[in-house]
């Protein structure tokens, strides 16, 4: 039984396929991650239209279409700078851009904005260190006991 990535890497030998699959992946994952994060964010079209400074709801709908074609670079830089987040476009070989799609996963689909990352990075630096000093306190307090413990030991003649 081949896997997913194999059946696709069989398909990718004819020419005709993978022009046909970049252009059909790219539009439906754009228009498709857009329309996630918006949702995961509670926001309606409008408002994200707002958040766009001045994009129409009208257009947002058409960028969150799947079989829409017309998604230029400015309104994904919009919509990214609306979201606080990056935009990555970029050519790449297929054998890339093969992983990529395999490994799409709900993750990677909503990414956390810039505040939302900070904040989680800040946290992670606080766990870190806690576990850090939590780590260095146990061994401290060993160390002491093990002290404590010689000495006794030189204390009492054997």
């Amino acid at each position: 039984m081949l896997t997913r990535k194999q059946q696709l890497e069989n398909l990718l030998r004819d020419p005709n396929f993978r022009r046909q699959f970049v252009g059909d992946y790219v539009q439906e994952m754009v228009a498709t991650q857009i329309r996630a994060i918006r949702e995961q964010r509670k926001w309606t079209q409008e408002q994200l239209g707002e958040a766009t400074n001045g994009m129409r709801q009208v257009q947002v709908s058409r960028l969150e279409n799947p079989d829409y074609s017309g998604a230029s670079l400015n309104s994904l830089k919009r919509v990214a700078q609306a979201f606080d987040l990056g935009l990555i476009v970029r050519l790449a070989p297929f054998g890339e851009f093969l992983d990529w799609v395999i490994s799409v996963n709900p993750e990677k689909l909503v990414p956390p904005s810039y505040a939302k990352e900070q904040e989680q990075r800040r946290m992670e630096q606080v766990s870190s260190f806690s576990l850090t000093s939590d780590f260095y306190s146990e061994h401290a307090s060993n160390l002491t006991n093990i002290k404590i413990q010689e000495e006794t030991r030189r204390a009492i003649p054997a």
